[in-house]
């Protein structure tokens, strides 16, 4: 199943300018909701203005909240720019902000905020 999920993250990165290697064996992991574990997550939409996967940075993320976070950022302006934005998550049934930040060296966006959450998102 880790295995699926990395092929996934990988076909929505392919060609992406990045600074370090988005895919390590055995890095992914599946949301579970309770115990949840960091790692990349399968897309639960298809690409949204150049974004195109999410992870989730640590266990208090899981991954349905880091695709609602890419939603909301990639639905809410520039993809250079940073900003607030606000998330639902499905596991705690709360609407969280988050701080996003571009990383103007690769073409991601680190997200932080709600209840320790660490949200990665990735153009592709």
């Amino acid at each position: 199943m880790n295995i699926n999920r990395l092929a996934i993250v990988g076909l929505g990165v392919v060609g992406a300018a990045m600074a370090a290697p988005l895919l390590v064996a055995g890095t992914a992991s599946a949301d579970t909701g309770a115990g949840m574990q960091a790692g990349f997550c399968a897309p639960q939409y298809g690409p949204i203005n150049g974004f195109t996967a999410s992870s989730a940075g640590n266990d208090h993320t899981s991954c349905a909240f880091a695709e609602n976070v890419r939603l909301a950022f990639a639905s809410s302006g520039p993809a250079r720019q940073a900003r607030w934005v606000q998330a639902y998550s499905p596991v705690t049934k709360q609407t969280y902000d988050m701080w996003c930040q571009p990383d103007y060296m690769s073409a991601t966006v680190t997200c932080t905020g709600g209840k320790d959450a660490v949200v990665t998102l990735y153009q592709g």
